[in-house]
């Protein structure tokens, strides 16, 4: 995949499928978030609430929420979780009448769920730039090349970077095919993990031992999950390993989900969600050595946290990027990491 995917020869075609889109009445950000979610409502609250001190309402605006459980958006369900309502003009009821009731969106927040990208990924693309929050979605091969299409001008997929230091330089790397071995190793404490099966399995025998007074002594201190290619484990931890799937589509083609290395460690010894991230470049002419790039990523959560403390505000860092630097108006599509 070429991530910095943009040639002039496709504005022609990007202008035609976009004829009939209105011209936006103002320059603010027009902004669609897709799940309810806790991200979704640390995002949905700063487009909202004037009073909050990390307001971002003065360049962007909400355009609408949908979530799968409607009744979420409205009245004391939403009051608790964000502390103001959501328009009713605002709420989406059903994801198949988008684009009638919102014909201008200018940028849509995917807090769902990966399969979102299995029912609604074309016509997502096809409205809206996308601000990834599901990148595990993009392991399914099927559903990557189809997108891939898609990303033409003014329709870009937008990966939030904080998670993943490095990411610009990742992606520069990855498109000039300088990359020989990309690894990622993911530790969190053992009840900070929303699996699937066989892995639930696994995790649920570790945290038995630790749970019962008897075994607790005798139980190793860390157990690892998963050890192989960033491709297998996005299925079956689709929650936890989002950096992970991050790493992949930076590495490109040469590497992407089968050749990058992702390693999940549920560690008991740990309050908080622990990335280590080796990149080694291909050997150079005449020498033995060869670059190489580690980093540590340390991020303070409780015990169960499945998303850990700094991971909000980076998040919405990253939309704040897109909205500060006007991408939304002059986005040349492709895949994007902001």
């Amino acid at each position: 995949m070429n991530v910095n995917f943009c040639c002039s020869s496709f504005r022609t075609v990007v202008n035609s499928l976009r004829m009939d889109r209105p011209i936006p009445s103002s320059t603010k950000c027009k902004v669609g978030i897709l799940g309810f979610g806790l991200i979704g409502q640390y995002i949905a609250r700063r487009l909202l609430d004037t009073a909050h001190p990390q307001f971002i309402g003065d360049t962007a605006e909400l355009t609408f929420v949908w979530n799968r459980t409607a009744s979420k958006l409205r009245g004391p369900a939403c009051l608790e979780a964000i502390d103001c309502e959501i328009p009713e003009s605002s709420i989406l009821e059903d994801l198949d009448n988008m684009e009638t009731q919102f014909p201008i969106v200018d940028v849509i927040v995917e807090v769902a769920h990966p399969n979102i990208y299995v029912t609604h990924g074309e016509r997502l693309l096809r409205h809206s730039s996308v601000y990834v929050g599901s990148p595990t979605a993009f392991a399914n091969r099927e559903v990557f090349e189809r997108l891939k299409t898609l990303v033409i001008p003014g329709h870009a997929l937008y990966f939030p970077s904080g998670a993943l230091w490095g990411a610009t330089d990742v992606l520069k790397m990855g498109n000039m095919k300088t990359l020989a071995q990309v690894s990622i190793t993911m530790r969190k404490p053992p009840h900070s993990f929303r699996l699937e099966e066989p892995l639930q399995s696994a995790l649920k025998a570790y945290t038995d031992l630790l749970d019962n007074p008897e075994t607790r002594d005798d139980a190793p201190s860390s157990f690892t999950l998963y050890d192989g290619p960033v491709r297998g484990i996005c299925p079956l931890a689709p929650n936890n390993v989002n950096t992970m799937a991050c790493l992949a589509v930076a590495s490109g083609e040469e590497l992407g989900f089968d050749l990058c290395r992702g390693i999940l460690v549920a560690d008991a010894t740990v309050a908080a969600h622990i990335i280590d991230i080796t990149i080694k470049g291909k050997p150079i002419p005449g020498r033995d050595d060869v670059f190489e790039v580690t980093t540590r990523r340390f991020n303070p959560c409780d015990p169960n946290q499945v998303t850990a403390t700094a991971t909000y505000p980076s998040f919405l860092a990253s939309l704040k990027n897109i909205i500060a630097k006007g991408e939304f108006l002059k986005s040349e599509g492709g895949v994007q990491f902001v």
